[in-house]
């Protein structure tokens, strides 16, 4: 009775993470692993919710645990894989993204982006490159992973590059839609960002292809500047208080002779003790931060 109920507390924890109920996914999963400790639905819960809450270190010893009853699913892999990479064990990071490039069906877009994220940290520029592109290419792509495919290219490409010049417009090009899911973060991005910009302004035809080189293929550089970055965080349906900070941040940036109005702005907006983070705005983003779980083995 005690790995029915176990498994019950399991699915309901699936159901928050889902829905990102961290509080109460992570009330769940501890309920479900302590009312039977050997009960690998639960393992699985704690650490899915340790891996979609940004605690990959956390997460691998429990995604072994399930590894060892050979219960994983392809989603549970994926999380697996990311957890991996966060912790640096490239080799279990390998074993879990073989699997999922090696799928009878194809891999779908996030697992060659897996790929590309293993190339990079393996210092394999060239081939982190080519699995970014087939993800940005594939019209499957959820908005999140055309981001984190973009930034990929942007970490292992030289500045101006053609695939890296693409790649930012992409983040551009997301950042500008408001009902895009991953607008938010992309315009986090390009605010903190800046120093990545492309720096020279050309013309052409925008192409991913790693080869397009030449004059026919050069494309324009960053469009999106300052103050429309800052309009975009001020207006965006999502927007939280750390986003109208990072836009007033980045409008002083533009215009430093106004700093002192908007440091002035900011705290009355947001209260005196935000004044001293006027300048320095720690990272964030507007997903509700989750508690850690807390149950041992």
């Amino acid at each position: 009775i005690k790995g029915w109920q176990s498994r019950r507390l399991a699915r309901q924890a699936f159901a928050m993470i889902d829905q990102k109920q961290w509080s109460e996914a992570n009330a769940k999963a501890r309920d479900a692993y302590l009312l039977c400790p050997s009960e690998p639905e639960a393992w699985r819960a704690i650490a899915r919710l340790l891996s979609r809450t940004g605690q990959g270190t956390g997460a691998l010893e429990w995604w072994k645990k399930v590894d060892e009853e050979h219960r994983l699913t392809l989603e549970d892999r994926r999380d697996f894989a990311k957890a991996a990479l966060a912790a640096g064990e490239l080799t279990t990071a390998a074993t879990q993204i073989d699997q999922l490039l090696a799928q009878r069906v194809g891999p779908q877009p996030v697992d060659i982006l897996l790929g590309g994220q293993l190339a990079a940290r393996r210092n394999d520029a060239l081939l982190a490159v080519d699995y970014a592109q087939r993800t940005l290419a594939d019209k499957r792509t959820k908005p999140y992973d055309i981001l984190s495919a973009a930034v990929l290219v942007l970490s292992v490409t030289r500045t101006d590059s053609p695939p890296r010049l693409s790649a930012w417009k992409r983040i551009e090009d997301l950042a500008r839609d408001p009902q895009n899911a991953a607008s938010l973060d992309s315009l986090v991005f390009l605010a903190q960002q800046q120093s990545l910009a492309p720096s020279r302004v050309s013309s052409g035809d925008i192409s991913l292809s790693p080869g397009a080189g030449g004059p026919a293929a050069r494309q324009p550089a960053a469009t999106i500047g300052l103050l429309e970055i800052a309009d975009a965080l001020e207006k965006h349906p999502d927007a939280r208080p750390y986003h109208q900070l990072l836009a007033l941040q980045l409008r002083a940036q533009h215009d430093p002779a106004l700093t002192d109005q908007y440091v002035a702005d900011a705290v009355e907006r947001f209260g005196r003790p935000l004044q001293k983070d006027f300048r320095v705005v720690a990272p964030g983003s507007r997903r509700e931060t989750p508690g850690s779980f807390s149950a041992t083995h």
